[in-house]
């Protein structure tokens, strides 16, 4: 029943911004980590991003000798907000301060050792998108990151952190397909 509630609060919040002035909403991706995507604009300045990935994967052997099996399977979600700094005809220079989270779970089925891990992290970066069509737009982006690993299957929880440039594959553009 919550799930269903939360559905139509989101269905109704997007039907309300498609009629908006100056609003657009559609499916596409930012990150690879979480392809699967949605941008919502509020305004001609200001809009949001949620993607979402998940990974599950199995093996099994039959061997009668030596029956293994294993799953893993992993989930990530990435929040951007950007925001319109400057925009040209076709042209929209974004700022997009974001937030990545993950989690990974594998168990090698061997000696029941299932190892987990959650990784989170905050960006900021630069966007250009570029519209190709009147609701249709391929963007690129740049910029910053730091990032926090944490191996939950050793006793003191290991954690590793990590800050770097992003955007450093040129093959990881984004687009997104305006549809309200």
């Amino acid at each position: 029943m919550k799930r269903i509630a939360i559905a139509a609060i989101a269905m109704l919040t997007l039907a309300a911004a498609a009629n908006a002035e100056g609003t657009m909403g559609g499916l596409g991706f930012h990150s690879s980590n979480a392809p699967v995507g949605v941008r919502q604009w509020f305004s001609e300045k200001l809009g949001v991003d949620l993607g979402v990935g998940f990974t599950s994967d199995g093996f099994k052997n039959k061997t009668p000798a030596a029956p293994t099996f294993d799953n893993a399977s992993s989930y990530f979600v990435d929040l951007g907000l950007p925001y319109v700094c400057k925009k040209w005809e076709k042209v929209n220079f974004i700022v997009r301060p974001g937030f990545e989270y993950g989690s990974l779970k594998d168990n090698d089925g061997v000696d029941s050792n299932v190892k987990k891990a959650n990784q989170w992290g905050v960006t900021g970066e630069f966007e250009v998108e570029l519209m190709l069509a009147e609701k249709v737009s391929i963007s690129a982006s740049h910029g910053v990151g730091f990032f926090q690993f944490t191996d939950k299957t050793t006793p003191d929880d290991q954690v590793s952190s990590r800050f770097t440039t992003t955007g450093d594959n040129f093959t990881a553009l984004g687009f997104h397909v305006y549809l309200w």
